[in-house]
């Protein structure tokens, strides 16, 4: 289940809670949540603390996210990145201890506590 809340009067601010699988076979339904999420705030917070199962695709939508708000100089913000399954997946993805994806980018990883 997916779920959008602005934080704000303004609508500058929403929040998504994600709850269950984080995984290839619900791909398209977190693409288009977080797209409309993209198209409608300036600031993203996306809750994951009851992402259930995360696998690559999951991994690739949070990274792609982050990418996305660089890009468009917005925010995107993680909430439970720390919590398993999460943070399992991350370690076994081979993430843990890299700063930033790409060594000429100046803005750390967001999934090893870099932030927008």
């Amino acid at each position: 289940m997916i779920t959008q809340n602005w934080m704000d009067d303004t609508h500058q601010e929403v929040r998504l809670e994600i709850s269950g699988a984080m995984t290839i076979s619900r791909a398209a339904e977190l693409l288009q949540a977080l797209t409309q999420a993209f198209a409608a705030a300036r600031i993203i917070h996306c809750d994951l603390s009851e992402v259930t199962e995360i696998d690559a695709a999951g991994l690739q939508l949070l990274c792609s996210s982050h990418r996305t708000a660089q890009n468009e100089e917005k925010e995107f913000v993680i909430h439970g990145i720390e919590r398993e399954p999460l943070h399992g997946t991350i370690l076994r993805a081979g993430c843990a201890g890299k700063s930033r994806c790409n060594p000429l980018e100046k803005n750390p990883c967001i999934l090893v506590g870099g932030t927008n």
